[in-house]
């Protein structure tokens, strides 16, 4: 299995490096044939009792919607005759791939480790931090590729006031491939957390690395949905935190372990950030200026300007047909288009749009459940796994699936979804006999 979670890993961090090299289209066909040869080799090698090791109710219902999904794409992939076939194939791969990892994992590979996986990609995005680092504070063309666009795929972000500012790729495609990865990162810190949190200054200080890491390759890649996806997760847990903390001190039980973690790794956010803004020299007036481009996003409402936007979108048009105008209709492009509900109704019309939005929804459903009874329960590593996951899908629902769908995110999303639906124990790498499903814990 550990040459499983490198293989991923690998792809996912690394991937984009092929389009250096080779003409995108060839990178991409090469990109999805080794995340499809990956999900062969965790066919054969899984374990032949899988079928007779249950899965949670939660778990069942995910591998439920995530079929839909999947054959609903491939019907209307093989229906639509008038859309572009090459631009239908690539949109139903970008959406199928990740999905397939839900399915197979579920159902025949139950000894995936998420905490093995995510200690791998912890160690793997290192190299990509530093590269970020570099771009960010020493040379912006450090790494940069300049295959993909003039800007040497270097994003340039204008402020809602005042001017703009630079968003830093490290090794990938794009800034925006670049926050997910820092997403990711700070989701396997969580798992970790969940999985192995001893009480070991190395431990400690692994942990706390990589989340100042991840804070920093967000700050860099300077996305602000990721942040926010991030924040709001953050003051939910804070929520949990605090009414666990009264309870505790009720009980005389406080988890130690989780506010020495929480103190010091806030701690070292604000001193990287004061360090950065004092002894390392930048043109702009901020040592990170996504925090202003935050700051401006509160004060104007901005978010709840592009929800409304985003949920007026979602409503169905005037001008939907039955069957939509076949996958990859929408500007040709080969994957799914901005706002994700609205691509939908366009491409897939009322028939096929209409069960793939029962199967999202009630996706986000299960999420959402499972996001409950953690808060219920207080337990706040638990909540920032299930509910990142939550707002990720409903993200992309809204805003465009290419946030959450794109092939390095996707894949490691939905490893992660297959892991954590079938039972929280298959978090840490637990056997399943060695403690009850959360089914059965009802």
């Amino acid at each position: 299995m550990n040459g499983i979670y490198l293989s991923i890993v690998l792809l996912a961090l690394y991937g984009d490096i092929l389009k250096r090299y080779i003409p995108p289209e060839t990178a991409l066909f090469m990109l999805y044939s080794i995340s499809i040869v990956i999900l062969l080799l965790i066919y054969r090698i899984r374990n032949e009792k899988a079928s007779v090791i249950p899965i949670s109710r939660e778990g069942v219902k995910i591998l439920f919607f995530v079929k839909i999904l999947i054959s609903i794409y491939l019907l209307q992939l093989f229906t639509s005759i008038n859309a572009p076939f090459m631009e239908g194939l690539s949109h139903a791969l970008y959406m199928c791939i990740p999905l397939l990892y839900v399915v197979v994992i579920q159902e025949y590979c139950p000894e995936f480790e998420l905490s093995r996986l995510g200690n791998y990609f912890l160690w793997l995005m290192i190299p990509v931090n530093l590269v970020g680092l570099a771009q960010y504070f020493i040379d912006p063309q450090f790494f940069a590729s300049s295959t993909y666009n003039a800007d040497s795929g270097i994003i340039y972000r204008n402020l809602l006031e005042g001017s703009f500012f630079a968003r830093f790729p490290s090794v990938f495609a794009s800034a925006d491939r670049y926050s997910s990865m820092g997403l990711m990162q700070v989701y396997f810190v969580f798992i970790l957390l969940l999985s192995r949190f001893e009480n070991s200054f190395r431990n400690f200080l692994w942990i706390s690395f990589n989340f100042v890491s991840a804070f920093a390759a967000l700050f860099i890649a300077g996305a602000r949905s990721r942040i926010l996806i991030i924040v709001s997760v953050f003051a939910i847990m804070s929520i949990v935190v605090l009414l666990s903390c009264i309870s505790a001190t009720i009980k005389h039980t406080i988890n130690i372990k989780l506010v020495k973690f929480v103190s010091f790794a806030l701690i070292l956010v604000v001193g990287f950030y004061f360090f950065g803004k004092t002894f390392i020299p930048r043109e702009e007036t901020e040592v990170f200026p996504v925090l202003t481009f935050l700051v401006q996003t509160y004060e104007s409402n901005d978010v709840q300007d592009r929800i409304e936007q985003a949920i007026d979108l979602s409503l169905i048009p005037e001008n939907i047909t039955l069957f939509g105008e076949g996958l990859g209709s929408i500007d040709n492009a080969g994957k799914p288009g901005e706002f994700g509900i609205y691509s939908i109704w366009i491409e897939s019309g009322l028939v096929w749009g209409s069960f793939l939005l029962i199967a999202f929804i009630g996706f986000i459903y299960v999420l959402s459940i499972l996001t409950v009874r953690a808060f219920i329960a207080m337990k706040p590593v638990h909540l920032f796994i299930y509910c990142t996951a939550l707002l990720l899908l409903i993200f992309g629902l809204l805003a465009g699936f290419t946030g959450v769908f794109e092939l390095s995110t996707g894949i490691l999303l939905c490893c992660s979804i297959a892991v954590i639906t079938r039972s929280p124990y298959y978090i840490t790498g637990h056997s399943f006999t060695a403690q009850p499903t959360m089914s059965d814990q009802r």
